[in-house]
């Protein structure tokens, strides 16, 4: 595909902002360690990035109609940097949750822009599907890419400053110039209203349970399992695993969008608890790294592409196109709550019965929630077939 250099430029700077957010996964083990913190604490750091995101989202969702494009993603890479920096002065535990607040608020400012930014930046004559399909790219990017770079050279103390670390600052610093450089194809409206209430849809509440168990499956291999690494001397994983669980989604927005979203959905309900299975296993059952990477792509494929595409479409498929934009703010509470909330109980509860025994017990959760959550869309499709065949 030939991208314009604005199209390109943009996608560079959602590439550098994504990639902040995950730069320190692959060292909870090592924070967590240095401070003496159980599971249960370095789960509440990893998501304390939800308690920045969502406030931003909704209540700082109409910030780009009211003063442009350009300044939230300028305000969204100055927070990249700083939670960055927080880690290089400040390398503890402590410093992880106040970093990834920062990168919440940094990522919930880019969502409310990302996609409109990125389509201005295209000719009239591009697909419509272009713009989203190069915010989904160079995020998911981001998002993977930083662990995995972050393990390559990891620090062997705390006390060390990372190479990504030091690297990704100039990096940041270039993305600000080039957005000061480029064409802000928005002009500020200042009559448009800041917050952005969600909405649920009736029906879309099955979609939204989708994504929460889908997502409560990627959080805990991305905030929990690393713990689990460093224990049975698998560390050196951390960031391929991370890597592994998140880019892959672009193969399911591929096999999605030759599929129905009901029917996406489905096949990533069947995935991600077999991704997250074979995970568990090779975690708990000796440390066995073929398994752990098949999981982690499995669940990748179901979690960031099928069920997040699928859920998505049919959600919005659900509701007028004036409330198109508070039902997708609906979809992503489920969401967020999913890796939230579920990754920090299970830390606790590894606290108390055991990592291993801890990582089982979620299993069975997981599984039990994709089938109760296919059964529901089952029985939704039946109702509306007409007539039902039983």
């Amino acid at each position: 595909i030939h991208l314009p250099l604005g199209a390109a430029g943009a996608a560079f700077i959602l590439f550098l902002i994504s990639g902040a957010v995950n730069l320190q996964a692959p060292l909870y083990g090592l924070y967590a360690a240095s401070g003496d913190y159980g599971a249960g604490f370095a789960a509440v750091a990893f998501a304390c990035y939800v308690a920045g995101l969502v406030p931003a989202l909704i209540g700082l969702g109409g910030l780009s109609d009211r003063i442009g494009r350009k300044l939230p993603l300028c305000l969204a890479l100055a927070m990249a940097m700083a939670a960055t920096l927080v880690l290089i002065v400040h390398p503890t535990l402590a410093a992880v949750a106040f970093s990834r607040f920062l990168l919440g608020m940094a990522v919930g400012l880019m969502s409310g822009v990302s996609v409109a930014f990125v389509a201005g930046q295209l000719p009239p004559s591009a697909p419509a599907t272009l713009g989203p399909l190069l915010v989904a790219t160079s995020t998911s990017l981001g998002f993977g890419l930083s662990p995995l770079l972050t393990s390559l050279w990891p620090p062997q103390v705390v006390e060390s400053i990372p190479v990504t670390y030091l690297a990704y600052l100039p990096f940041a610093l270039s993305g600000v110039l080039l957005l000061s450089l480029m064409h802000d194809t928005s002009p500020p409206r200042t009559s448009a209203r800041w917050l952005t209430l969600p909405v649920f849809p009736p029906g879309g509440l099955v979609y939204g349970v989708a994504i929460a168990t889908a997502w409560a499956a990627s959080g805990a291999i991305i905030a929990v399992v690393p713990l689990q690494l460093a224990k049975i001397g698998l560390e050196h994983w951390v960031g391929l695993v991370d890597f592994l669980v998140i880019c892959p989604g672009l193969i399911g927005v591929w096999i999605g969008r030759r599929l129905s979203p009901q029917k996406a959905v489905v096949l990533g309900l069947i995935l991600a608890p077999l991704g997250y299975i074979l995970t568990v296993l090779g975690v708990v059952f000796g440390g066995k790294a073929v398994l752990i990477l098949t999981g982690s792509t499995v669940a990748g494929i179901a979690c960031y592409g099928l069920i997040y595409l699928g859920g998505l479409s049919a959600t919005l498929n659900l509701v007028t196109i004036e409330d198109k934009a508070r039902a997708s703010a609906g979809f992503f509470l489920f969401a967020y709550f999913g890796f939230s909330v579920p990754v920090v109980l299970l830390g606790f509860l590894g606290d108390c019965i055991g990592e291993s025994q801890a990582l089982i017990l979620s299993t069975v959760v997981i599984v039990v929630a994709s089938l109760v959550t296919l059964l529901r869309i089952g029985q939704s499709q039946c109702i509306g077939a007409q007539p039902c065949r039983k």
